[in-house]
């Protein structure tokens, strides 16, 4: 602390080989994380986020006084950033759910040159209300596109239900006619993953009896 910071030719080869090695970990730690309590339900892509449950009160941190989870710390400050417990808390009541995937139901990623269907089952167990974004894989942001917006969410789209009360959300670089309110716009040339936030999450996440499906590619 304090002193001077000149490395060497040398010691400036190392550090940028450590920085883009450090970054292509948490590339697979994030986009291809093998640990089996990621997934929400066994048959599908969803991931729980964050990793290993929510961070703990007392410490701030995930894990306890005495362990420390990196690859979950990684996992979730790759992705994005909070501090509160309330994230993620996996059970019925006050706080947030997120559902992670950057896959389809074949397990192949999300290309923002194909056309893509997500049906949200009805009744979608949330107290308050629920929203489903889409994410740049690069930036890891909000995905930029001249539509405006990176999200069908009821507080704001307010997206029209099927007659069986369930939801389609549409993604691709084109909506599907009479379809614009229901659809996120993606960016050919582009992967992208999205998150699924249900606010005031219930029961019936919890027992199983609501699964949401995986993302099914689309044509129109």
């Amino acid at each position: 602390k304090g002193e001077p910071f000149e490395p060497d030719a040398r010691m400036e080869a190392i550090l940028t080989e450590a920085a883009m090695t450090g970054w292509s970990e948490m590339n697979v730690n994030f986009f291809a994380n093998p640990r089996p309590e990621r997934l929400i339900w066994p048959d599908r892509n969803w991931v729980f986020v964050p990793l290993a449950g929510p961070l703990d009160p007392e410490t701030g941190d995930f894990g306890n006084a005495d362990y420390r989870d990196l690859l979950a710390n990684d996992f979730y400050f790759f992705m994005a950033w909070g501090t509160s417990s309330a994230i993620g808390r996996r059970q019925a009541g006050p706080g947030s759910l997120y559902f992670y995937t950057p896959r389809d139901a074949t397990g192949a990623y999300l290309d923002g040159a194909q056309n893509y269907k997500l049906t949200v089952p009805g009744p979608v167990p949330a107290s308050q209300f629920w929203s489903v974004t889409v994410y740049d894989t690069e930036t890891r942001t909000i995905i930029d596109t001249d539509q405006g917006r990176g999200a069908v969410r009821t507080i704001y789209e307010n997206p029209e239900p099927n007659k069986d009360g369930s939801f389609d959300i549409y993604f691709g670089p084109e909506a599907p006619e009479g379809k614009e309110n229901n659809w996120v716009k993606t960016i050919p040339g582009k992967g992208w993953f999205t998150f699924m936030r249900i606010y005031g999450p219930q029961e019936p996440i919890f027992d199983s009896s609501w699964v949401l499906p995986d993302i099914e590619e689309g044509d129109w």
